[in-house]
């Protein structure tokens, strides 16, 4: 028997936790990442098998796409530098400790952050990279 009222109140936990992981600081998103979204969706114990199924297919890892948001913040940090020209103004929002760690991607230039990066949101695509930020790539 399928009683979406149970399911959606399960998934409620879920929810409003990638409501919180969204409102942390960039450098705050990894831990919280860890702490914030259940590890397991317990649908098995509240709702009958047919519910917890469903509710399994239809609710996806958000965290991702809550990332993607983060990555953002790498892709300007990467343009600024950049458009100043000044390597030591970047900084990793990820990990604002000293020094970001670049690695080169083809003609890219990217940062390194919490969740991989298939896509390539954390690059900067370059045609010519400053002297100055190339002596910094690992």
């Amino acid at each position: 028997m399928f009683h979406p009222n149970k399911v959606k109140n399960a998934a409620a936990e879920e929810i409003n936790a990638l409501i919180k992981l969204s409102h942390v600081s960039p450098s705050e998103f990894e831990l919280a990442l860890q702490t914030t979204i259940p590890t397991e969706r317990n649908f098995f114990s509240v709702v009958p098998s047919v519910s917890a199924a469903m509710s399994d297919i239809g609710f996806a890892d958000y965290s991702d796409y809550v990332g993607r948001v983060f990555d953002l913040n790498v892709k300007i940090a990467l343009v600024n530098a950049q458009i100043t020209g000044d390597p030591d103004s970047l900084v990793n929002p990820y990990y604002p400790g000293p020094g970001p760690s670049l690695h080169s991607v083809d003609t890219a230039i990217c940062m390194d952050g919490p969740l991989p990066d298939e896509r390539n949101f954390r690059c900067l695509n370059v045609i010519s990279v400053p002297t100055e930020m190339v002596s910094r790539i690992d």
